[in-house]
């Protein structure tokens, strides 16, 4: 222990003096970091790398430094996170796309976006279903916000005010606001991917009702232009920042922020990826 201690310190001590590494000082770098005895320990001395060198050109390695650990604790079955990302409560009843979006956007930006600067990039139709020919009448959430954000979702059609949006308007407001990003479909190759990066991932999914169900019953309605769309009571938007792995690198649990309160969900991955499937669409860091 007191020679790896010894060996993080000369390692900071040269930091402090030295621009440039060479590739043997990097391989040493590498090593007293990995030697590290837990995850805390090694995160905590490359972050404080990241500290010292954010404006020098050594960036690039010590990520890639950071990924590498981030690789060995998946082979050791150890969660790793996304620490950075701070979570909000979403503002409004039906803004969990839009929270979920303005907490991506924080993270990557790495300042304050508001909910209401991703609101503003969305369009919206925010009239009520209409009834026309026995068929129900409404927007499409693939390319605008469906109802009143501030409305309600109900099986009871009669007072269905609001739904949602899907990936595709949230992806376009993220890239105009500078946030580089594609919508792909929920596979766990791409969380993991992700992950390993440190980073967050976006994704839709249908939470259970307040009896503990999955009500997979689609409510089917369509747009002006007849396309069908079925959409399910209970739908939500959040991010994963967290995971655990079996030995085999199959992913076990899936860790991520909750809607209604300042704390993490977990989930088994297969429970997880069944309820993503009735949306299979997620946004990730291109």
């Amino acid at each position: 222990m007191l020679k790896i201690l010894l060996m993080i310190w000369c390692c900071f001590c040269f930091f402090s003096t030295t621009f440039w590494f060479s590739l043997s000082e990097k391989v040493s770098i590498s090593y007293a970091i990995q030697k590290l005895p837990d995850y805390d320990r090694k995160n905590k001395a490359i972050e404080k790398l990241l500290t010292y060198f954010q404006q020098k050109n050594e960036v690039d390695f010590l990520l890639s430094l950071k990924q590498k650990i981030a690789l060995q604790n998946l082979k050791n079955k150890k969660v790793f996170i996304s620490k950075e990302l701070e979570q909000k409560l979403q503002e409004k009843p039906l803004s969990c796309e839009i929270n979920s979006a303005s907490l991506f956007a924080t993270y990557f930006l790495q300042k304050n976006i508001e909910e209401e600067t991703i609101l503003s990039r969305i369009p919206k139709n925010e009239q009520k279903p209409l009834y026309q020919r026995a068929k129900i009448v409404w927007g499409n959430p693939y390319t605008e916000f469906v109802g009143r954000i501030h409305g309600k979702q109900t099986k009871n059609l009669s007072k269905l005010t609001g739904y949602g949006v899907y990936a595709y308007p949230i992806s376009n407001a993220l890239h105009q606001i500078w946030v580089s990003n594609e919508v792909k479909k929920f596979k766990k190759s791409e969380i993991i991917d992700s992950l390993l990066q440190w980073n967050p991932i976006m994704f839709w999914y249908l939470q259970a009702n307040k009896d503990g169900n999955i009500d997979t019953k689609p409510v089917v309605w369509y747009t002006k232009e007849g396309e069908k769309i079925q959409w399910y009571i209970w739908q939500h938007t959040w991010l994963i920042v967290w995971a655990s792995f079996f030995s085999n690198w199959e992913i076990n649990e899936v860790y991520f922020y909750e809607w209604k309160n300042l704390d993490v969900q977990i989930m088994k991955y297969n429970d997880l990826s069944y309820r993503a499937s009735f949306f299979d669409m997620m946004i990730v860091k291109k």
